[in-house]
């Protein structure tokens, strides 16, 4: 009993860091494009559409796959931890090199301008999600 357990804790300890990178590297590409453009946020930067933030991503990450919609860079579906599935809608998606899948979605009101839909590994499993 102790062995699984400490697989799934080491599991976890991994799947936590690796979302740390990608939010690390969000949160430094965010900064460079601010500071390229010479502007306080990402609004007055210039990200004001979905086309924008996808050219943030092709710019500022190191991309390996882009896809049309969420099939070929994310899993084809996710759950919940109730294990009800979940619908991630259909919109670009990017694989970057660090082998994360990430797809931004712009958000043209409220305080949160672009949010990002992240897997960590990609098309590999457990696929859960949480909010």
């Amino acid at each position: 009993m102790t062995v699984p357990t400490l697989m799934q804790n080491h599991q976890r300890k991994t799947y936590v860091t690796q979302l740390h990178k990608v939010y690390n590297e969000i949160t430094q590409a965010a900064l460079q494009y601010q500071t390229d453009r010479n502007a306080l946020n990402l609004r007055e930067a210039g990200i004001n559409s979905v086309d924008s933030a996808n050219a943030f991503i092709r710019n500022y990450f190191k991309i390996v796959n882009e896809c049309e919609g969420l099939s070929g860079c994310f899993a084809d579906s996710y759950k919940k931890m109730s294990g009800v599935e979940v619908s991630l809608g259909d919109a670009k998606s990017f694989v970057l090199a660090s082998g994360a899948s990430v797809r931004p979605k712009y958000n043209p009101v409220g305080l949160s301008l672009i949010s990002f839909l992240v897997d960590v590994n990609g098309k590999q499993g457990p696929k859960y999600c949480g909010t």
